[in-house]
């Protein structure tokens, strides 16, 4: 693998994306969809 062996992103970068993809669909971002990105990242951190 020429390259980054090991792709980082941070928190702040899922938020803006999931908010740009609500945005798109005409969903309102809500706190109860960002604890379910916060949760699934969390996660994703432990699986390391």
């Amino acid at each position: 693998m020429a390259g980054a062996e090991r792709l980082l992103v941070t928190e702040g970068a899922v938020h803006k994306h999931i908010r740009s993809i609500f945005a798109k669909l005409d969903l309102l971002p809500t706190d109860r969809v960002d604890r379910r990105v916060t949760a699934v990242l969390r996660y994703l951190e432990g699986a390391r």
